[in-house]
């Protein structure tokens, strides 16, 4: 990657489950509702809690694609971890 060290990859949350479409419709609104109102959200899964604060601005993938009969339909939020922004200089 021209002179850049690659970054180790962690995966935090690995799920996949079948269900009812309505029951996964409810569980993308209610990651909408938290992250709109509060900015951030944890999941939990078994005694596993992971906490996610996405930046303000954040890059939407969505991809649709199909092959045969099998469908699929993703949705990726990315964002790069915010910085402190520069201190001003100041006059006394």
């Amino acid at each position: 990657m021209f002179g850049q060290d690659r970054l180790e990859q962690t995966v935090h949350i690995d799920y996949e489950e079948r269900r009812q479409l309505h029951d996964a419709a409810e569980l993308f609104e209610q990651l909408a509702a938290k992250l709109r109102t509060d900015g951030s959200c944890t999941f939990v899964q078994g005694t596993e809690e992971v906490s996610i604060s996405p930046a303000e601005m954040v890059e939407l993938d969505i991809e649709y694609v199909q092959k045969g009969k099998k469908h699929a339909l993703e949705f990726e939020l990315k964002w790069m971890e915010a910085e402190e922004p520069p201190t001003k200089p100041k006059i006394k």
